[in-house]
């Protein structure tokens, strides 16, 4: 075989199997082997912001219970932080007796009552030094895992009025705020837009609702406390 064919056939079967066999070529010669570029990352794909985690202090001595959650879907202070904090929960007399005061004598009259009850804790929101006192607190279990049910005497329709807004008429004289604290994603629920029941079932005033109302506290949290 003469060397120009030779040549011939190496040069075309260097050619076949193309420029994957030059890196390995560089490498027996001892030559720097060129480094890939790295593709540019798109401004759309980079990583979005972390969704914002609610931050709890261990409560202090003489608190029971903490729960926390960042507000969602009330206008008046959407991404707060809400703080409940509890000295006790409601004894099963307390329980009973505000049960069946909503259900047989309806809101007025429940509203009364819980203004004449023991303060039970306090609920306030980060953007304020000012809250209300919760006057009914219990739990239950539910299909979900366990419920937590807080009432305060106050209507809470302040906090989710804009500044300067008209304040909307309040759909009840208390707050009602239930709490799906062993969910997946554990969350709470009011009563500015659910509707509050004396469920016999579970022996308690909830949200008839539950399932379908907004979220109005995402991310909830629970601390037990140094009571």
């Amino acid at each position: 075989m003469s060397l120009t064919r030779s040549y011939a056939r190496r040069a075309a079967l260097a050619l076949t199997i193309g420029c994957s066999s030059f890196v390995p070529l560089l490498a027996q010669t001892g030559a720097a082997t060129p480094a890939a570029p790295k593709p540019a990352t798109p401004a759309a794909t980079a990583a979005a912001p972390a969704a914002k985690a609610v931050a709890l202090d261990a409560p202090g001595k003489g608190t029971a219970d903490r729960f926390g959650g960042v507000a969602a879907n009330l206008p008046g202070i959407d991404g707060e932080t809400v703080i409940i904090d509890l000295i006790r929960w409601s004894t099963d007399a307390e329980r009973d007796k505000l049960v069946a005061t909503l259900k047989d004598k309806g809101d007025k009259e429940f509203a009364s009552a819980l203004g004449q009850a023991p303060s039970l804790g306090y609920m306030w929101r980060s953007g304020s030094g000012f809250g209300a006192f919760v006057r009914y607190a219990t739990k239950f279990k539910a299909a979900d895992g366990e419920h937590v049910v807080i009432v305060t005497d106050s209507d809470l329709a302040t906090w989710v009025n804009k500044p300067g807004a008209t304040a909307a008429p309040a759909k009840y004289p208390y707050a009602v705020v239930e709490l799906s604290v062993a969910a997946a994603a554990p969350a709470g629920k009011t009563s500015l837009a659910g509707k509050v029941i004396a469920d016999g079932d579970v022996k308690s005033v909830r949200l008839e609702d539950f399932k379908t109302a907004p979220v109005a506290l995402k991310g909830v949290k629970h601390i037990k406390g140094g009571a």
